[in-house]
């Protein structure tokens, strides 16, 4: 699974579908980088949980503050490499 959109309605379509999916996230770790105090940076990894499937990935994000909101301009995740395809049921 790879996944690099920079596209505002693609960036929202990949966050509702897991939404619909009733995926949950835990973050495992992340690193904020703020370029500016508008343009952020976030890294690291996290878990997608959808049902009894476990899949660790890794993530950068870029946020934007305008029009006093912040967005999401930039997305990426793949999954971890450290952990290959790994697809467990939780409490494993």
């Amino acid at each position: 699974m790879q996944t690099r959109l920079t596209n505002p309605y693609d960036i929202y379509a990949y966050f509702e579908k897991l939404a619909i999916d009733g995926a949950t996230v835990r973050i495992d770790s992340e690193t904020v980088r703020a370029f500016t105090p508008k343009v952020v940076l976030i890294s690291g990894r996290y878990t997608f949980t959808v049902g009894d499937e476990l899949t660790p990935a890794r993530y950068t994000i870029m946020w934007i503050h305008t029009n006093g909101r912040w967005r999401i301009i930039e997305h990426h995740s793949s999954e971890d490499p450290e952990h290959g395809q790994l697809t467990s049921s939780p409490g494993e």
